[in-house]
């Protein structure tokens, strides 16, 4: 995938939706990130069956793992795996920053008030429905739409590679 200004437009606003989502984690921008997550899933697809070369490995690439990641962080048919999920942690962590004004750094005169991360830890190896909702969804898909996109620059990358050495 080449760069482009029509791409840094379309990543910066990706970015921003994120974040707003992130911040106002509530039903209607779960449903809309959700949304735009298959279309953009959706689109990869028509892009993977179009194109060859180097730009269908990236598409395939993006949605078989962005794709993969998110069923697995969503579906119920799979709760050994996705109680394993390791970006839980990070969700969890964000989750209680956001939900709980106590949790972040407050000045307190001259010293700082610790972050207790640790109780937060804590707290998440139990991940019952207190952490399921609109803010951990929405993670999710964040984080699925970051796992595609790596795994398809690699998979670009690879392409890339090997198509360089065939001509030398």
């Amino acid at each position: 995938m080449r760069f482009s200004l029509s791409n840094l437009f379309l990543a910066v606003t990706m970015i921003a939706i994120a974040c707003a989502a992130i911040v106002y984690h509530n039903r209607g921008w779960a449903d809309g990130i959700v949304t735009l997550t298959l279309l953009l899933f959706a689109a990869m697809l028509a892009r993977a069956i179009s194109t060859r070369g180097c730009d269908q490995a990236f598409a395939f690439a993006f949605v078989m793992v962005g794709g993969a990641y998110l069923f697995i962080a969503t579906s119920e048919s799979a709760p050994v795996l996705r109680k394993a999920l390791p970006t839980k942690y990070a969700l969890a962590i964000g989750w209680k920053l956001t939900a709980d004004p106590k949790m972040v750094m407050m000045p307190d005169r001259d010293n700082l008030l610790p972050l207790p991360v640790h109780d937060i830890i804590d707290k998440t190896n139990d991940l019952s429905n207190e952490f399921e909702g609109p803010f951990f969804l929405i993670g999710h898909c964040l984080f699925s739409w970051l796992f595609g996109l790596v795994a398809g620059w690699f998979a670009g990358w690879m392409c890339a590679k090997r198509d360089r050495s065939r001509h030398l």
